[in-house]
Protein backbone atom coordinates (compact mmCIF):
# COMPACT_ATOMS: atom_id res chain seq x y z
CA UNK A 1 0.00 0.00 0.00
CA UNK A 2 2.66 2.34 0.85
CA UNK A 3 4.75 1.59 -2.73
CA UNK A 4 1.31 2.14 -4.21
CA UNK A 5 0.87 6.20 -2.44
CA UNK A 6 4.59 6.71 -3.66
CA UNK A 7 3.92 5.62 -6.83
CA UNK A 8 1.11 8.24 -6.85
CA UNK A 9 2.75 11.12 -5.39
CA UNK A 10 5.42 10.74 -7.22
CA UNK A 11 3.79 10.71 -10.90
CA UNK A 12 1.68 13.69 -9.32
CA UNK A 13 4.92 15.82 -8.57
CA UNK A 14 6.14 14.64 -12.25
CA UNK A 15 2.99 16.37 -13.57
CA UNK A 16 2.97 19.18 -11.60
CA UNK A 17 6.46 19.70 -12.56
CA UNK A 18 6.22 19.51 -16.26
CA UNK A 19 5.46 23.30 -16.97
CA UNK A 20 6.86 25.56 -13.90
CA UNK A 21 5.64 28.12 -15.91
CA UNK A 22 1.62 27.68 -15.63
CA UNK A 23 0.31 29.39 -12.31
CA UNK A 24 -2.97 29.02 -13.23
CA UNK A 25 -5.12 26.41 -14.94
CA UNK A 26 -8.31 25.63 -14.23
CA UNK A 27 -11.57 24.24 -15.68
CA UNK A 28 -15.23 24.66 -14.80
CA UNK A 29 -18.52 22.52 -15.85
CA UNK A 30 -21.57 24.89 -17.13
CA UNK A 31 -24.39 24.34 -15.31
CA UNK A 32 -26.55 22.26 -18.08
CA UNK A 33 -25.89 18.43 -18.77
CA UNK A 34 -23.71 19.09 -21.57
CA UNK A 35 -25.46 22.77 -22.80
CA UNK A 36 -23.84 25.95 -22.12
CA UNK A 37 -26.63 28.82 -21.88
CA UNK A 38 -25.66 31.95 -22.61
CA UNK A 39 -26.72 33.58 -19.75
CA UNK A 40 -24.79 31.37 -17.69
CA UNK A 41 -21.48 32.82 -16.76
CA UNK A 42 -18.48 31.11 -15.43
CA UNK A 43 -15.85 33.02 -12.86
CA UNK A 44 -12.34 32.63 -12.75
CA UNK A 45 -10.22 34.36 -9.96
CA UNK A 46 -6.67 34.63 -10.78
CA UNK A 47 -3.90 36.20 -7.78
CA UNK A 48 -1.22 38.37 -9.96
CA UNK A 49 1.95 39.06 -7.58
CA UNK A 50 4.61 40.09 -9.92
CA UNK A 51 3.71 43.00 -12.51
CA UNK A 52 6.93 43.34 -13.87
CA UNK A 53 6.70 40.15 -16.09
CA UNK A 54 4.94 39.25 -19.36
CA UNK A 55 2.45 36.34 -19.49
CA UNK A 56 0.31 34.33 -21.95
CA UNK A 57 -2.95 33.21 -21.00
CA UNK A 58 -5.42 30.37 -22.75
CA UNK A 59 -8.88 29.80 -22.98
CA UNK A 60 -9.32 26.09 -22.82
CA UNK A 61 -12.13 24.35 -24.04
CA UNK A 62 -13.61 20.28 -23.96
CA UNK A 63 -16.22 19.73 -26.24
CA UNK A 64 -18.03 16.08 -26.57
CA UNK A 65 -17.93 15.07 -30.51
CA UNK A 66 -21.30 16.34 -31.81
CA UNK A 67 -20.54 20.06 -31.41
CA UNK A 68 -22.43 21.52 -34.26
CA UNK A 69 -20.44 24.53 -35.18
CA UNK A 70 -16.88 25.33 -36.21
CA UNK A 71 -15.75 27.85 -33.90
CA UNK A 72 -17.43 29.19 -30.38
CA UNK A 73 -17.50 32.65 -29.93
CA UNK A 74 -16.64 34.10 -26.09
CA UNK A 75 -16.70 37.30 -24.31
CA UNK A 76 -14.71 38.05 -21.55
CA UNK A 77 -15.10 40.49 -18.85
CA UNK A 78 -12.47 41.37 -16.81
CA UNK A 79 -12.24 43.35 -13.42
CA UNK A 80 -9.21 43.89 -12.33
CA UNK A 81 -8.30 45.21 -8.35
CA UNK A 82 -9.09 48.32 -9.09
CA UNK A 83 -12.22 47.85 -9.86
CA UNK A 84 -11.64 48.89 -13.52
CA UNK A 85 -13.47 46.65 -16.05
CA UNK A 86 -12.12 45.50 -19.63
CA UNK A 87 -14.49 43.35 -21.97
CA UNK A 88 -12.69 41.05 -24.66
CA UNK A 89 -14.42 38.72 -27.66
CA UNK A 90 -12.75 36.14 -28.97
CA UNK A 91 -13.11 32.75 -30.70
CA UNK A 92 -12.15 29.07 -29.69
CA UNK A 93 -11.31 27.28 -33.06
CA UNK A 94 -13.16 24.07 -32.72
CA UNK A 95 -13.36 22.86 -36.56
CA UNK A 96 -11.78 23.07 -39.88
CA UNK A 97 -12.52 20.89 -43.38
CA UNK A 98 -10.47 18.15 -41.41
CA UNK A 99 -12.49 18.02 -39.03
CA UNK A 100 -11.88 18.93 -34.73
CA UNK A 101 -9.03 20.74 -33.76
CA UNK A 102 -7.08 19.89 -30.74
CA UNK A 103 -6.76 16.63 -28.79
CA UNK A 104 -9.41 14.26 -29.36
CA UNK A 105 -9.51 10.96 -27.94
CA UNK A 106 -12.66 9.00 -28.52
CA UNK A 107 -16.05 11.05 -27.65
CA UNK A 108 -13.69 13.94 -26.25
CA UNK A 109 -11.92 16.85 -27.41
CA UNK A 110 -9.31 19.06 -25.68
CA UNK A 111 -8.21 22.55 -26.78
CA UNK A 112 -6.00 25.30 -25.53
CA UNK A 113 -6.19 28.10 -27.57
CA UNK A 114 -3.68 31.53 -26.92
CA UNK A 115 -6.15 34.61 -26.24
CA UNK A 116 -3.54 37.17 -24.63
CA UNK A 117 0.18 36.76 -25.42
CA UNK A 118 2.87 38.49 -24.00
CA UNK A 119 0.69 41.00 -21.69
CA UNK A 120 1.34 42.53 -18.16
CA UNK A 121 -0.79 43.44 -15.63
CA UNK A 122 -1.06 47.05 -14.04
CA UNK A 123 -2.11 45.97 -10.36
CA UNK A 124 -1.31 43.01 -8.08
CA UNK A 125 -3.86 41.20 -6.59
CA UNK A 126 -7.01 39.26 -7.88
CA UNK A 127 -8.05 39.98 -11.02
CA UNK A 128 -11.44 38.32 -11.97
CA UNK A 129 -13.12 36.48 -15.08
CA UNK A 130 -16.44 36.08 -16.08
CA UNK A 131 -16.73 33.62 -19.82
CA UNK A 132 -19.97 33.61 -21.70
CA UNK A 133 -20.62 32.78 -25.12
CA UNK A 134 -21.61 34.90 -27.93
CA UNK A 135 -23.13 32.52 -30.46
CA UNK A 136 -26.50 33.30 -32.10
CA UNK A 137 -28.36 30.46 -29.71
CA UNK A 138 -28.73 30.36 -26.83
CA UNK A 139 -27.84 27.20 -25.88
CA UNK A 140 -25.32 25.20 -26.98
CA UNK A 141 -25.01 21.77 -26.79
CA UNK A 142 -21.95 19.89 -25.97
CA UNK A 143 -19.70 22.12 -24.03
CA UNK A 144 -17.82 19.95 -21.05
CA UNK A 145 -15.68 22.49 -19.74
CA UNK A 146 -14.21 25.95 -20.38
CA UNK A 147 -11.15 27.06 -18.99
CA UNK A 148 -8.37 29.71 -17.96
CA UNK A 149 -4.76 29.04 -18.10
CA UNK A 150 -2.20 31.91 -17.11
CA UNK A 151 1.77 31.01 -17.61
CA UNK A 152 4.51 33.15 -17.17
CA UNK A 153 6.66 34.01 -20.16
CA UNK A 154 10.08 32.23 -19.51
CA UNK A 155 13.18 32.64 -21.43
CA UNK A 156 12.40 30.10 -24.00
CA UNK A 157 9.22 31.60 -25.03
CA UNK A 158 11.12 34.90 -25.38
Amino acid sequence: MKKGLFSVAFMLLIIGSCNENRLYDTLIAPPGDLEWNRSDKLSFDIEIIDTSIEYNQFISFRHAVGYAFSACYLKIEETSPDGEITEYHTSVPIADSDGYSGDCHGDICDLEVLWLQNRTFNSPGVYHYQISHEMKQDKIHMVMLVGMILDKVGREDL
